[in-house]
């Protein structure tokens, strides 16, 4: 063991640093898939797999595929080295965009795995492969109370290979046709949210479709796919889980929103007063630009044939998504009350009907 002080990220460091993130694997999932939106292809959608690989009944692996422009260089430096670095990332300092702090990708991905790989291309035949083990710079024996291994954690440079594991091409078959793109690995899932994928999708398919639903339908498509794979045996995919993943709009204004037919094919909320917008410029001379809109259900939402409807028709996707949402550059930041104080409580069912972004 070793404990010499280098300055860097220790391997017991780089494990505790799997908890103290609480975003669990939804949170987890949208860092990746903010990192596809961002570096999408110009006037072209961005097709973003998210991919669940059951071994023994509960999912060992996961896979976030997609088609952007794949991982280059800035300031001559290869972005995939950087790219598992905690603070490593090229959007610091981004006022606009989904990316800003750098610390998304290695964050997620230690959060849900110890073993991770990244596979980055921007043309065929060029495939550029980052990974990180846990156990190559920490172990610990839990049985006995004993610290093993604790090594700086000092990555190996990224490699260039001429394809990608053979088995990739089970999960992802699009795959030949995908000119450049990357793909997120993430091996013997110990920490994911639930074990099942069907789980799994169940509790998380509402809320990307929230966080993403000014991109859905327009550039980027997210789709759930769900393998099984018995032990020497080949993946069967699991049909009912392979599914696009629908917008979820909060202020319910919009057609093909995730709720009920026939309630998807109408706005089931109408706008609430006049669009607010408030602009300031900060210290820094940056100028800031807050808009504020409510909704309120409609009456025949609300109290359908005269009666309460909560917990009929769109009533419960209401409840899904009570609260004020936070937009930033399009994307849903957070959804919760924000100090506001609820007259009568969070509990009166009336709060479902109306909605802030």
């Amino acid at each position: 063991m070793s404990n010499k002080n280098t300055g860097a990220l220790s391997g017991a460091g780089l494990n505790s640093l799997r908890y103290q993130t609480t975003f669990g694997t939804v949170g987890a999932i949208a860092e990746i898939v903010d990192n596809s939106i961002q570096w999408k292809q110009e006037k072209k959608d961005v097709d973003i797999n998210i991919i669940f690989i059951e071994r023994d009944g509960v999912v060992d692996e996961v896979l976030i595929s997609d088609n952007g422009v794949g991982m280059g260089t800035v300031n001559g430096s290869e972005i995939i080295d950087m790219c598992l670095m905690f603070g490593g990332g090229t959007n610091h300092g981004a006022k606009a965009n989904l990316g800003k702090y750098g610390v998304g990708l290695p964050s997620a991905c230690c959060s849900q795995s110890t073993d991770y790989h990244v596979y980055s291309w921007e043309k065929k035949g060029k495939i550029k492969h980052k990974y990180r083990n846990h156990n190559d710079f920490f172990q610990f024996d839990t049985k006995k109370g004993i610290l093993i291994k604790d090594e700086p954690v000092n990555d190996k440079t990224f490699t260039i290979e001429n394809s990608f594991p053979k088995y990739f091409e089970d999960y992802i078959p699009d795959l030949k046709d995908y000119n450049s793109g990357t793909i997120v690995q993430w091996k013997s899932c110990d920490e994911l949210s639930y074990k099942r994928a069907e789980t799994l999708i169940n509790h998380i398919e509402l809320k990307l479709g929230r966080i993403y639903r000014h991109f859905i339908g327009n550039g980027v498509n997210i789709n759930f796919r769900t393998y099984s794979q018995p032990k020497n045996s080949s993946p069967i995919r699991q049909q009912d889980l392979c599914k696009a993943i629908r917008k979820f709009d909060v202020t319910f204004l919009s057609k093909g929103n995730n709720v009920p037919a026939p309630f998807d094919k109408q706005a089931t909320s109408e706008q609430f007063g006049a669009l607010y917008t408030h602009k300031f410029t900060d210290s820094s001379g940056q100028l800031h630009e807050f808009k504020i809109l409510a909704t309120l259900a409609k009456k025949e939402i609300q109290l359908p044939n005269c009666q309460a409807g909560g917990r009929i028709g769109p009533g419960p996707r209401y409840k899904e998504a009570q609260g004020i949402s936070l937009v930033r550059a399009k994307r849903e930041i957070k959804l919760g009350t924000f100090g506001y104080e609820m007259n009568n409580g969070a509990s009166d069912t009336r709060h479902r009907w109306w909605k802030i972004e």
